[in-house]
């Protein structure tokens, strides 16, 4: 790294201006690199695509710096972190923190009262206390103010090294969004605690509805039983979480978030110079001091198999795991290679020997990387009548081949490849820059050294990947046992008695009005035109090419769109699956595999009820080649009976399977019921007696006859829509006249008119909650400008109605929403809809809650203009660019519009008032949601008062998919 005190002409030259400025920097490619006199780093990436810009601040502390005795407080804290200060969200800091230190001194002896009665009286206090509290608090003003600035994705994460906070931001506004950063980070004051603290609880309360979480923690205590990567969680053990302390945080917060443990990384339209020294005006100049430095230890050897097992209601798994070292040691390249000659998802060893040959019903291999310790995860699912240890044993053969050196040579070559290619798509986008970036905190690395993992890939020999298997592979490993029965150690955690908050919408602080006068220079909107933004050409007459130039890389993706979907032939899905495991007359489908690695080349065939798709994508280099190699495949594909039948019982078991994820049976089964009724895309779906009777001809003639359709070819690359179009005409295996393309089968939405409750029971800790009613009759592209500020202004984030009232007001869920659904085509109604995901024993107050925001909007003025400068910026600072220019058209070719949508709603945007909003309410969304959707544990919710919604039915899974358990 250049200094500035060593080397002023290095920086001089560079820079100009920085030469005697009390920074340092290192510059590498198109990252820069400044560290402030306090020890904050900046990292500044210039990508120019659009005017916006991805910021991540990010602390060097994750749940590993979690004190033994009270886990869950840098996730908590991230939480806090959006409250405010003494500045900010509150009408009266002198008047409100003295209660906020009063509410901390209660939940100190809070934590150390056993008695159930006492805790009770305590908690009252407290929530009464907190209720005064919050009549001077501004609630989500940051949120409000991140939504006037434009800021999208505004958000936060915590994970076992890190906790970083995110906002998407408009180019022109960096500067009052960072003097409310800097203000945010100054001193948080942790108001609104005990609201909070519920959506905590609900936030823990669903991860233990997921089995994959119950497994994660118990493989990782296993593997680290004395690192807290094992020894606790992010989110908290449930017995932490019931006593929580704001003293704890707060100390938490002055060890740990200090300049010199944070890195703020930009990445996007942003000058190098500029953002220097706007971070050292904000950040720059707080005071530091050296945050704890954390000791991780030594694990202890496993010199056996550890066996774990984990129950609950998903289907069987297995999960083998090996401990590396961590990111930084010298084996690390080798390890990482090993692990993509494992499973790269193409031609890994366990792609080929136990995916492709079907002999479980999935497997892979993964790397899970972090800054002290890493791991190798192996997991397979069964296939039926198969035993998870039987699973376990295939997968544990695939590392002894590597042990043996039987992989090809060429492999590790590919595998380098295809990980440039990911890093080059990584890089395509701002925000792939920065969280690329904020990999290099994440593992503790200089980025100098971070950079340089692709080369040191390239660098690994097969030697060095017969060692590591041959050294880290042996009998010390952990196996994780995922079967399938009811839970009976699940502590959930259990909702205290809270009373409402009442919540000033309406109040602005001095410092908000502050941050929102900073002056800016308005950017102006850029609008696509659908026919200069595209090249075309035909492949032939009847074969139009639509086509987008990429020119920042040789990069291509083309996609195939044929007019056949499954509501015209239902086995369609069925044959397209069927293809990767079929023959050519030259190659073997393990050669055809192999052939797509090397090529670097990505091929997708799929399908949906309205269209079939191939998506396929790679270096332009290969194009030709790859292009005639997925023509072969469709074209010359052979029966191949031994696989089919193994494919049809993969399908069948892998659909038993879906049946127990609580996410299938909601979104795949309960809400395409209520929406369409008995005849939607899920219920179309062949039953196990029509996969039976498949044969191979049948599928075959489909696959053959895929390109009979009308198609359209889209083609984003390197190469111009002439150049592609000749390549494509040569190759492309249509037939002579292409058939007219079939009728399309209508899917009705339900009428959605008359009170209904339908219940689908689930073994789970949550309930969740989905509301729809029929709103307006037919799409109208005329109201896109009303419905898009009525949405910002609802639901459009944090800080508006619907978040506010459900979460910060009333504490009643950890994430809820309501929205307005667009139609599927120009013939089906609006349907609008509400959710909310909530404990089972707070179910009916959130039905209440959720309902009443649906029958009377409340006015707030300030978070109507917010919405509204959200659009209009937004907007502004939005390009379409690179493919999404080709897949704008589609959307709105398929509407019936010929302009960019968007520029009817930037012109109409200023001119709307509340009461246009309000009548728009009153037409669209008043009342409207009837229809109650519920996906629970019946034992768990009051049943008999859901009859006050309306007549109430427990609907069958069977009733819901057409095939069984």
């Amino acid at each position: 790294m250049l200094s500035s005190t060593a080397r002023p002409l290095a920086i001089f030259v560079l820079y100009g201006l920085f030469a005697f400025s009390p920074f340092r920097l290192f510059a590498s490619s198109d990252t820069h690199i400044f560290t402030y006199p306090n020890g904050l780093k900046l990292y500044v990436a210039v990508d120019k695509t659009k005017p916006r810009v991805q910021s991540i601040i990010a602390v060097h502390a994750g749940s590993k710096n979690d004190p033994a005795d009270a886990t869950g407080l840098a996730h908590y804290l991230e939480h806090m972190l959006f409250k405010g200060t003494d500045r900010m969200g509150t009408v009266d800091p002198k008047a409100e923190l003295p209660m906020i230190a009063k509410i901390e001194e209660l939940f100190e002896n809070y934590r150390a009262t056993t008695d159930p009665a006492q805790r009770t009286m305590i908690y009252r206090t407290i929530d009464s206390i907190s209720g005064v509290a919050a009549r001077l608090a501004v609630p989500n003003e940051y949120d409000k103010l991140c939504q006037s600035l434009g800021c999208e994705g505004t958000n936060a994460f915590t994970t076992t090294d890190v906790t970083a906070y995110l906002n998407d931001v408009p180019s022109n506004r960096l500067d009052a969004y960072y003097a409310l950063e800097v203000e945010r980070f100054r001193a948080p004051v942790l108001r609104l605690f005990h609201t909070e603290l519920e959506a905590v609880y609900e936030e823990k309360n669903g991860s233990l509805d997921e089995d994959y979480s119950l497994a994660y923690d118990t493989l990782m205590a296993a593997l680290f039983p004395t690192h807290p990567y094992g020894t606790q969680s992010t989110l908290g053990t449930t017995q932490h979480l019931k006593n929580p302390s704001m003293k704890r945080i707060r100390e938490y917060y002055d060890a740990y978030y200090q300049p010199s443990n944070m890195v703020i990384i930009l990445a996007g339209d942003v000058d190098p110079v500029a953002a220097q020294r706007l971070v050292e005006r904000t950040f720059g100049s707080l005071p530091s001091k050296p945050a704890p430095a954390f000791n991780k230890g030594s694990l202890p050897p496993i010199n056996k198999p550890i066996e774990k097992t984990v129950i609950g209601p998903d289907a069987e798994w297995v999960q083998i795991a090996f401990r590396w070292p961590g990111m930084g040691h010298p084996d690390i390249a080798a390890l990482r290679m090993m692990d993509m000659i494992l499973s790269n998802n193409k031609a890994g060893l366990i792609d080929i020997n136990l995916r492709q040959a079907q002999k479980v019903l999935s497997a892979s291999s993964t790397q899970d990387v972090m800054a002290d310790h890493c791991y190798n995860d192996l997991s397979g699912t069964p296939l039926p009548g198969q035993t998870l240890e039987e699973v376990r044993s295939l997968l544990l053969s695939q590392i002894e081949l590597v042990k043996q050196g039987a992989f090809d040579d060429w492999l590790i070559d590919a595998c380098v490849r295809d990980m440039r290619l990911r890093r080059i798509r990584e890089h395509e986008t701002y925000q792939g820059k920065a969280f690329y970036i904020l990999g290099a905190l994440s593992f503790n690395l200089p980025y100098e050294e971070y950079i340089k993992d692709l080369d040191q890939l390239a660098a690994v020999t097969k030697e060095d990947v017969i060692r590591v298997a041959n050294t880290y592979y042996g009998n010390n490993y952990v196996t994780v046992f995922k079967r399938t029965g009811e839970r009976t150690d699940i502590e959930s955690v259990v909702k205290p008695q809270i009373t409402p908050v009442d919540l000033n919408r309406d109040t602005t602080t001095a410092f908000a009005e502050s941050v929102l006068s900073r002056p800016y220079k308005d950017l102006k909107p850029v609008f696509f035109d659908l026919q200069r933004d595209i090249d075309r050409a035909s492949v032939r007459k009847d074969i139009p090419l639509l086509a987008v130039r990429n020119t920042e890389n040789q990069l291509y993706d083309l996609t195939f769109l044929i007019k056949n979907g499954t509501r015209n032939d239902r086995y369609l899905l069925f044959a397209l699956d069927y293809l990767r495991y079929l023959p050519t007359a030259t190659r073997t489908n393990e050669q055809l595999a192999k052939d797509q690695f090397k090529l670097g080349m990505s091929f997708a065939p799929f399908c949906t009820d309205r269209d079939a798709y191939i998506v396929m994508s790679g270096l332009d280099e290969t194009f030709a080649e790859s292009l005639s190699l997925m023509e072969s495949i469709v074209a010359e594909c052979l029966a191949n009976e031994e696989a089919l039948e193994a494919f049809k019982d993969r399908i069948k078991k892998g659909r038993r399977d879906a049946l127990k994820d609580k996410y299938t049976i909601l979104y795949r089964g309960l809400l395409p019921y209520v929406l369409n009724g008995p005849n939607n895309s899920t219920t179309n779906a062949l039953t196990d007696a029509e996969i039976d009777a498949i044969t191979s001809a049948d599928l075959i003639a489909r696959i053959r006859d895929f390109f009979s359709y009308p198609h359209e070819i889209m083609y984003f690359g390197p190469r111009s829509a002439k150049e592609v179009a000749q390549v494509i005409s040569k190759k492309h295996r249509a037939p002579t006249t292409l058939r007219p393309a079939p009728p399309l089968p209508p899917w009705q939405t339900r009428p959605l008119d008359r009170p209904e409750v339908l219940v689908v029971h689930h073994d789970m800790v949550q309930a969740e909650v989905y509301m729809y009613g029929r709103s307006l009759p037919r799409y109208d592209t005329t109201i896109s400008a009303l419905a898009q500020l009525f949405g910002s202004y609802f639901d459009g984030g944090m800080g508006t109605i619907v978040f506010q009232t459900l979460r910060e007001s009333k504490a009643l869920a950890y994430s809820t929403g309501s929205y307005l659904q667009r139609p599927a085509d120009t013939t089906q109604p609006y349907v609008m809809t509400g959710y909310i995901g909530t404990q089972a024993d707070k179910l009916i107050e959130a039905i209440d809650g959720l309902q009443e925001l649906l029958h009377t909007l409340p006015e707030v003025p300030s978070s109507l203009e917010n919405a509204r400068s959200s659009v209009k910026q937004s907007i502004a600072s939005d390009r379409i660019v690179r493919n999404e220019i080709l897949w704008n058209y589609i959307t709105a070719r398929h509407f019936g519009y010929t302009t960019d949508q968007r520029r009817g709603t930037y012109s109409a945007i200023d001119t709307l008032t509340m009461s246009d909003v309000q009548q728009f309410y009153s037409k669209a969304v008043k009342d409207r949601c009837k229809v109650i959707a519920i996906l629970a544990d019946t034992s768990k919710i009051d049943m008999k008062a859901l009859g006050k919604y309306g007549p109430v039915r427990v609907v069958k899974k069977s009733e819901l998919f057409p095939y069984s358990e």
